[in-house]
Parts: structure tokens; sequence; C-alpha cells
């Protein structure tokens, strides 16, 4: 059946699930794309290969424009004329899932989340590009992008399926802002579409804990640099990425101090953090073993840091060890940021400790409070570090 105005009205700019194609008349065909959008196509056959031209978008070209179009395209072809494509009229590459998913990395990521840049790009290295790379994006159905999703949450943890799920929706929003990504097929597809949740943790570990897990990062298989990082995630309840992104400028050796750069912040906002005698012992060490480079933890280049999930090593090599002990039950750097906080409280009031973790203030405090309290964190510290763990 023929096309009509009133057809092509219907279609026009209503999202769908699939690519739509229409036949009219002459070679005259419409591809009405997941936004939407209406394209009117000739197709026909060149040295025995099928091709297509595309003639026009309406409402711009009209239906009756179109089929003109195609009656010329259909007499030069009788008379051996190809029809002229120039690079509006040809097909645009095929942008894949790797293709958008690094235009984001490259234009957002690097830009926006430095620090984090290098972890974002390795888990779609490792974990996304090889299986489902290229994938077409302005191809991809929302039942598409469904079973997508379903390989990967058979295949990986929870923790890390929902970081690609997070990373895929982010990257095909900005696809759909900046470039020309068609549709989102997974804006309404949450983790728990396939019983993939994180449970709120509240592990908080016990003094006796405490003392086994101190006891054995001091005589057990860890770098010197582990131990350190242990001691003082343990004694400031800092987030492991500040440390692990730390250079030694952001610490005032005299006045004993560490101020952690509002780039550096999950709140963007400067952190300032006294640090207890016993802290500084474990700064001092990390200084002198890699004065050679700017940063506290340099990686393989002194140039750069370690990545961000450096510090998860020990609490992995830490399970390992306790894996059949029943009296010591499964933990992460987290927890221990967690279990000084609590402490915290018996000595000090909720502002006080909720800046103590790099927190921002809530209620009156937020808006008038311009207090650093830092008299009140430097007595909380040492109580805290006088605490007997070993």
């Amino acid at each position: 059946m023929a096309i009509t105005v009133t057809w092509l009205n219907a279609v026009l700019n209503k999202p769908r699930d699939k690519i739509l194609r229409k036949a009219d008349t002459n070679g005259l065909s419409v591809r009405v794309t997941l936004r939407g959008k209406v394209v009117f196509t000739y197709r026909y056959r060149l040295e025995g290969k099928q091709t297509s031209v595309d003639i026009g978008t309406y409402p711009s070209t009209s239906l009756i424009e179109a089929r003109a179009k195609a009656l010329e395209i259909m007499t030069q072809l009788q008379q051996g004329i190809a029809p002229k494509t120039d690079e509006d009229e040809t097909e645009p590459p095929t942008l894949t899932i790797k293709d958008l998913c690094l235009k984001w990395y490259e234009d957002y990521v690097k830009v926006q989340r430095k620090n984090e840049a290098p972890a974002v790009l390795r888990i779609m290295e490792l974990h996304l590009f090889p299986e489902h790379g290229h994938v077409a994006v302005n191809s991809l159905t929302v039942k598409g992008a469904f079973t997508l999703l379903s390989e990967l949450a058979k295949s990986q943890t929870t923790s890390r399926f929902i970081t690609l799920l997070q990373q895929l929706k982010q990257a095909f929003r900005y696809g759909v802002k900046f470039y020309d990504v068609e549709h989102n097929p997974l804006s309404e597809i949450t983790s728990r579409d396939f019983g993939k949740q994180l449970q709120d943790r509240d592990r908080v570990l016990s003094d006796d804990e405490l003392i086994q897990i101190t006891q054995r990062i001091e005589t057990g298989d860890f770098t010197v640099e582990q131990r350190c990082v242990f001691w003082i995630v343990l004694h400031t309840g800092c987030r492991h990425s500040e440390l692990t992104q730390a250079q030694h400028s952001h610490f005032d050796i005299d006045a004993g101090v560490w101020t952690v750069p509002r780039e550096l912040s999950k709140n963007k906002m400067a952190v300032v953090r006294p640090l207890s005698a016993e802290c500084m012992v474990y700064v001092k060490r990390l200084m002198e073993r890699n004065s050679h480079s700017p940063f506290l933890l340099p990686g393989r280049s002194p140039s750069a840091p370690v990545q961000v999930t450096w510090g998860c090593h020990i609490a992995r090599k830490m399970r390992e060890f306790f894996k059949d002990q029943p009296d010591v039950e499964e933990w992460t750097m987290h927890d221990l940021r967690r279990t000084a906080r609590t402490a915290w409280s018996q000595w000090t009031e909720q502002h006080v400790a909720e800046l103590m973790l790099g927190h921002k203030l809530t209620g009156v405090h937020a808006v008038y409070d311009r207090d650093n309290y830092l008299s009140e964190m430097t007595e909380t510290y040492k109580k805290w570090a006088y605490r007997d763990w070993e």
C-alpha cells in the first residue's frame, strides 16, 4: 500500500522500539528511526549490488517532492547514471557501544571525574567491550538492551554489574544529548530488574576483631605501603580513595594537618583533618619511601598515583587469611571508616564526627556554621588513637 501524508504524520516524532521501513512506489521507501525521524529513501541495484540513498526527511521534504526525486533517480539509472550521494545523503558510520563509551569517557569522565577515569576505563575494557562493544547503539531496542544486560548480570558480581549499568546509562544519556544517539533504551532499566541490589552495609568491627586484624597487618604478608594505608584509614576514617590520590603537598607536617583538595573529595569540598602523632608516623614513612614522587603512593610511574581502588587489595588479602576463622567476619576497607565513626560518637558531637569523615554539614550547621572544629577533631582523634588495638 502506498504511503500517505496521514500515515507520515502519524509516525512522525513517535518513539518506537525498532526501526520501521515502509515501501511506496518506484523504489521510494520510508525509514522511521527509533526517535520517530522520517527519512525518504530510494533503493536500487547498481552493478548487481543492492544499495540505497537518502533523498530527504519529512516534513522538510514533502511526499510529492520525494516521489518526484525518486522518479528522477530512476530515470538517471535507466540512462546508466548513478545517483549523486554526498556526505549528507550517505549513512553515517555505525556507532557502537564501544565508540559511545569511549566518546563519553574522553569528553566527560577524563575532564569531570579525572581521578576515577583509569578505573572507569579499565572495567569497561575488561568486562563490557570484549563481548558487547560491537553492538550498534541506534539499533539497540529496550528488549535488546535487556538481553544484553541479562548476560552481563549472569557473568558479573553484583557490585561490578551495577557499576557497568550506571556507566552505560550515563554514556547513553550523554550520547542522546551531544551525539547522534537516537534514544536511550536503558533509561527505565534498573539493577533490580535482574535481581541485583547492593545491600546497605552496617558492618562495624568489634574490639576483638580489630585486635586480631591489627596484629595480622603487622605480621602478615603485607607491604610497607599496605600497612601504612591500613593504619591511616583506621586512624582518620578517610576514604581510601582520598589517600591513594594524595600528594606530599597535601600534608602540613609541622602543623600535623592533612588537607584533601576539593577535586579529590567525593563531596567536592576541601576536607581538613588534624592527624594524631600515631597517624603521622605512617604518613612520614610513606613520604620517606616515595620521596622520588609527588604522590604519597605512586603507581608504576612516579608521575602518577596508584589506582583509586588500590587499597581494596588489603581487605581482600586479609579476608583470605581469616576465611576459615569464624570469629572474624568478612569486612571491607570502608567498614574501617564506619567503625571509626561509630567510636567517635562516644567523645564528640555528631556534626564534628561528620566533618571528620569529610561529610557536608546539614540543616542550620550547613547555613551558618563556618567553624572548622580542628581542636575538637584533634581531641577525638587522640582518644581514638589511644585505643588498645595491638
